[in-house]
């Protein structure tokens, strides 16, 4: 109950009366997760071309372009950022320190299902909640 008198009236009562409607909609609007893209440009002797595609597909990364000028390859790619730690070691290890590469941001992406499925979990579990996200029902069980 909201006290009629807008004296009385503070955000002690607001919250609280619009906290559910704001979590309902936000239940039935069936959300979806994103995360962050980085382009990343990679310039390569051509006999390392191999090594470093590699390394994009096993961090779900999608080669975009692949440019030959002479013996050095310019591969441009994009990859998830969570995916993109420890990348710098993994790429001077495959091209024996011979790659030069930068990056920069690329949007954002939806996630995977399968995949948002268990972030979600993960994520939950480091913060000490129940693993299992609450439901629709559990939400607006008046709705």
């Amino acid at each position: 109950q909201i006290h009629e008198d807008n004296v009385h009236r503070g955000p002690a009562q607001i919250y609280p009366a619009i906290r559910t409607a704001i979590h309902c909609a936000m239940m039935k609007a069936n959300p979806v997760l994103y995360e962050p893209y980085q382009k990343v440009i990679i310039n390569v002797p051509y006999e390392y071309m191999g090594p470093v595609s590699r390394e994009i597909s096993q961090r779900r990364g999608q080669l975009l372009d692949m440019k030959q000028e002479g013996e050095v390859m310019t591969i441009i790619a994009k990859a998830p950022v969570a995916e993109m730690f420890g990348f710098a070691g993994a790429i001077r290890s495959a091209t024996s320190g011979r790659a030069l590469w930068s990056t920069e941001h690329a949007g954002f992406e939806r996630v995977p299902q399968e995949l948002a499925v268990q972030i979600i979990r993960q994520i939950r579990q480091r913060k000490g909640l129940d693993p299992n996200p609450p439901t629709e029902k559990d939400i607006c069980p008046q709705f």
